[in-house]
């Protein structure tokens, strides 16, 4: 199908070219440009890992101090809180490197 202009005759061949020629030159502008959302994915991912350690590791000590000194359930939610809120401050280090 031939493009038309608006009052119905068909375009001028140069003026299609110019459009392929100017679409080209957006597509390869796309393809070469580092992605912004790759490194904000890749910061978010290090934050996350940052966040989730800490909090799981402060539940193992939790649980190993609660079955070695039998305080179930306290130390196990005071190291939860704890790695919690040192979780917050990495995670808030690690988006800020």
């Amino acid at each position: 199908m031939t493009e038309r202009q608006p009052d119905g005759k068909p375009a001028d061949p140069d003026t299609l070219l110019a459009k392929i020629r100017q679409a080209e030159r957006g597509a390869d502008r796309s393809q070469t440009e580092p992605a912004a959302d790759s490194q904000s994915s890749d910061l978010a991912k290090k934050a996350g890992i940052e966040f989730g350690s800490t909090v799981l590791g402060g539940v193992l000590l939790g649980i190993l101090l609660d079955s070695s000194f039998g305080l179930m359930p306290w130390c196990t939610l005071g190291f939860t809180a704890g790695g919690f809120t040192a979780g917050l401050l990495r995670a808030w280090k690690a988006m800020e490197r």
